[in-house]
């Protein structure tokens, strides 16, 4: 036993099926569909290759510290700061700055338009000497320098030895849709020239058979059927002449 809402609306689909009027596909849209399918394993190797070809190279301070060397025996102080402190550090008594060393972690960001990941290199020693140090004595000092700030930053936990890859997946999924939407737009707009110029072509032709219908004309081969009306085949080509094909 079947409920009756469930047979009025089996009823009203028999209906929209009898009364709707069938879309035809034609080629531009199968090949807009089969675009858009291939378009996905399109976009994965679009996102694969942008991790290569688009990097991002970038260069974080992670701390700064200031080294100070003593006047009576050559011994090197170093002395942590930050940016709000950098240029206005006490300079302590008997000591000169020999240079500023900034503690720096290289990123390496990849993929596009997001960042689908990225690469950790160990942290480096970027060395900034005084302008008040000769060029002879920066050039020696610069080892000094580094190691007299090296157990301030491993106290700190900053330092960093090995090499680390991290794979962004939200970053990635996004970016992997946003190349789908891009090639498969790509491949609608290849193939709007050729749609359009179809789509003339028909509007042209249609035009031509209404108007030779208006004429009592053949629409097919344009044969003058007027006194071949009643029998509603055209004479010289077979074809009828009251109906209208769409081409």
């Amino acid at each position: 036993m079947t409920f009756r809402p469930i047979r009025s609306i089996r009823r009203k689909i028999r209906e929209i099926n009898h009364h709707s009027r069938r879309v035809e596909r034609d080629i531009f849209d199968r090949a807009q569909s089969i675009g858009f399918v291939v378009s996905a394993p399109l976009a994965l190797l679009a996102v694969d290759r942008m991790d290569s070809w688009y990097i991002r190279n970038e260069r974080t301070v992670l701390a700064t510290a200031r080294v100070f060397v003593s006047i009576d025996n050559d011994d090197l102080r170093a002395v942590m700061i930050d940016d709000a402190t950098a240029t206005s550090t006490i300079i302590p008594v008997g000591t000169i700055p020999l240079g500023t060393v900034d503690l720096v972690e290289p990123i390496d960001r990849r993929g596009w338009p997001l960042v689908s990941s990225s690469t950790q290199f160990p942290t480096e020693s970027d060395v900034r000497s005084d302008a008040r140090v000769t060029g002879s004595n920066r050039a020696s000092k610069r080892a000094a320098i580094v190691a007299a700030t090296e157990p301030l930053f491993r106290k700190a936990d900053l330092v960093r030895i090995d090499e680390s890859n991290t794979v962004h997946l939200a970053s990635w999924t996004f970016s992997w849709c946003a190349w789908w939407c891009i090639l498969a737009l790509a491949t609608t707009l290849a193939i709007a020239p050729f749609r359009f110029a179809w789509f003339l072509r028909r509007k042209l032709r249609n035009n031509q058979r209404q108007g030779r219908i208006d004429r009592c004309h053949c629409p097919n081969c344009g044969y003058n059927a007027r006194e071949s009306i009643l029998r509603g085949v055209c004479p010289e080509c077979g074809s009828e002449l009251y109906e209208r094909p769409e081409y």
